[in-house]
């Protein structure tokens, strides 16, 4: 397990890589019952990846950062550029939530403010249109880059954990 997130109705979210739990393919997030047993009515279907970051969402969706897993090379899982994506509170992808990070991005971790913001760590982002984006982005509760939203990071940053918001916001 490499990040949790609890949900206001006390349930849990995990990530992480793995692929199964109790029999049930996982594919790096399942959802835990306030008495820890897994929550068989949370079913994504999410290809094989590795679930880095989750959180939860103030209307109860779920954001996920993660990469897919292309292949298998000696053991070990070949990964593709990370993947943004928003699902609903019953596991299925909330298609209308797109964020394109570019094809070498890889996202570190993702925090999510009181009004519903996502903030993105990680590196290698570039636009639509290929320019370089910051270590650290910002996204409303629609998928929408700010791009007022401007961290004072030197431009080599690179992050290496997750960001984290301070309790005011």
């Amino acid at each position: 397990i490499g990040c949790m997130s609890p949900q206001s109705n006390g349930n849990l979210l995990v990530s992480g890589i793995f692929s199964k739990a109790n029999g049930v393919t996982l594919n790096g997030l399942a959802r835990l019952l306030p008495d820890g047993a897994l929550d068989t009515n949370f079913m994504h279907r999410l290809e094989p990846s590795i679930v880095n970051s989750v959180a939860s969402l103030p209307n109860g969706k779920i954001l996920c950062a993660l990469h897919l897993i292309t292949d298998i090379s000696n053991g070990q899982p070949v990964k593709s550029a990370s993947k943004l994506l928003r699902l609903n509170s019953d596991g299925s992808e909330d298609k209308s939530f797109t964020v394109p990070l570019g094809p070498k991005a890889r996202i570190v971790g993702i925090a999510v403010d009181r009004r519903g913001n996502a903030y993105v760590a990680g590196y290698a982002f570039t636009s639509p249109a290929g320019v370089d984006m910051p270590a650290l982005l910002r996204f409303n509760s629609r998928g929408i880059y700010d791009a007022r939203f401007k961290p004072a990071l030197p431009p080599s940053y690179s992050p290496k954990n997750a960001p984290t918001l301070l309790p005011s916001g």
